[in-house]
């Protein structure tokens, strides 16, 4: 088949897709451990502070307890601590609103210009003609300028009570 006839080493590309995809799962492991930990002492907390009987004993999936006398008076720690400042805006919101939209019209620019290149086979060589592929990349580059705006301006209005007119003026 024409697809082929290029020598690919499909091998190499399925190590590294699988080798991504297993340090993604280590990732999500360790978070999600820490995560459960934390939530089960938070709950046994907050289960003793409106006067309930919080078990002494209760212990994770490592044996270690979850609520010692130590944990009760000491200053909180972990996901506790940085709550409040998850969802407070950032100091210069209209510059970052813009570069989130710059780079989600990158991320399509990307696509797109794989995608052109992907598909040449099915409407013909990609080379036929001297600079097709730079005249796609201008062209997907001005369509996603729909997606900078957008996503900018989303980003904006989320975090400001203005419209997000300003968040895409920027960008």
């Amino acid at each position: 088949h024409a697809f082929f006839k290029h020598q690919i080493h499909w091998f190499s590309v399925l190590n590294s897709f699988m080798m991504v995809l297993f340090l993604t799962g280590l990732v999500a492991l360790i978070l999600l451990r820490t995560l459960r930990r934390d939530y089960a002492r938070y709950a046994l907390v907050v289960d003793e502070e409106e006067g309930g009987a919080a078990a002494e004993g209760e212990v994770d999936e490592d044996g270690k307890p979850l609520l010692s006398t130590a944990d009760k008076h000491a200053e909180e720690s972990g996901w506790k601590q940085v709550h409040g400042d998850v969802f407070r805006a950032p100091s210069h919101l209209p510059l970052f609103a813009a570069l989130i939209g710059t780079g989600w019209q990158l991320v399509v620019l990307t696509l797109g210009v794989i995608l052109f290149a992907v598909a040449g086979p099915i409407h013909g060589e990609v080379h036929e003609e001297r600079g097709e592929i730079l005249h796609a990349v201008v062209w997907i580059y001005a369509l996603s300028s729909v997606v900078s705006g957008y996503a900018s301006g989303k980003y904006f209005k989320l975090y400001s009570a203005t419209s997000g007119a300003k968040g895409s003026k920027v960008s």
